[in-house]
């Protein structure tokens, strides 16, 4: 069964051929977006929920609250690492063909 799967998808990729359409730097750019977004999206729910920690530790434990800081922090870093990915696969996309680039 796996080797008819294999043979087939072995025919697949010897007939096809990749013409460029205009459409992929279109995808390019939705994936970029697509990063950024989500990578804020997580950082933003990471910093609530480390926001609601802070403040019950305050109301338990206020000694400890620069130690509860970190999380807040590492999550705000997660949107910057979207930042960074968007760069580069912005930076991957050209604008061969592609007339609205």
């Amino acid at each position: 069964m796996v080797l008819m799967v294999v043979e087939g998808m072995r025919t697949l990729a010897q007939e096809s051929t990749y013409v460029y359409d205009g459409h992929a730097a279109f995808w390019g750019f939705l994936g970029v977006g697509t990063a950024i977004m989500f990578a804020n999206l997580g950082a933003a729910y990471g910093t609530a929920k480390s926001g609601v920690g802070i403040v019950s530790v305050g109301s338990m434990k206020p000694e400890k609250i620069m130690k509860c800081l970190i999380p807040t922090v590492m999550a705000g870093i997660i949107g910057v690492y979207g930042l960074i990915v968007a760069v580069i696969l912005q930076n991957n996309i050209s604008a061969h063909d592609y007339d609205y680039f």
